[in-house]
């Protein structure tokens, strides 16, 4: 009965300490490849699993690895080991580069300036001409009714109607176009008066 039950104890016993033993080859075995393929600087992580017939190596590190590092440090493990390897490598950015991704996210990018269409800018100027108009405009005698412009690459026509039972005549028209031109400093426009009469009974 003695006998019987060390032989119960011994075999399991033998078995877990083989068992034992072959993974600390194995251990050993990727470690020593892994120091001789791979800088220790730049590696992150490392998990190593073994099973009975398979390693899992599982690395993380600062700089990419070579396909042809990982065919080496895989084929001779598998050579010094017996077992089959299954071998992962990521890369992640080093410290240097993260921290230059930061200073980057933290700099403001500049707002581009605002590109100005021809409509905007022609709106601009039909806003000042307007305002220049009114400013210098007889309003009491000959209110406005519709101002309008025209622009071409030479010259800028600035279409005036307005309520009068006469005409202005030419020299008030010579003297706003004068005055306008000075006050937008646009020597070629051109200003074209238009009179409407004024309706029955506000003559």
């Amino acid at each position: 009965m003695i006998v019987a039950v060390l032989a119960s104890v011994a075999i399991p016993l033998r078995t877990a300490s083989l068992q034992v033993a072959g993974e600390t080859i194995a251990r050993g075995a990727v470690q020593s490849k892994l120091s001789r393929l791979i800088s220790s600087d730049v590696i992150v992580s490392q998990r190593l699993r073994i099973d009975s017939g398979r390693i899992y190596i599982s690395l993380i590190s600062m700089q990419p690895v070579p396909k042809r590092v990982e065919v080496e440090l895989r084929e001779s493990i598998e050579r010094r080991t017996g077992r089959a390897v299954d071998l992962s490598v990521d890369a992640v950015a080093s410290k240097s580069e993260l921290a230059d991704l930061l200073e980057s996210l933290r700099t403001p990018v500049p707002t581009p300036p605002k590109v100005e269409t021809l409509e905007d800018m022609q709106k601009a100027l039909a806003a000042k001409v307007q305002a220049a108009l009114e400013e210098i405009w007889p309003l009491k005698e000959a209110p406005l009714r519709e101002v309008s412009l025209g622009l071409d690459p030479n010259a800028v026509a600035l279409n005036v109607r307005y309520e009068a039972a006469a005409d202005l005549g030419p020299i008030p028209a010579e003297l706003l176009q004068k005055s306008l031109r000075d006050k937008l400093g646009l020597q070629n426009l051109t200003l074209n008066l238009e009179r409407t009469p004024p309706p029955r009974g506000r003559r």
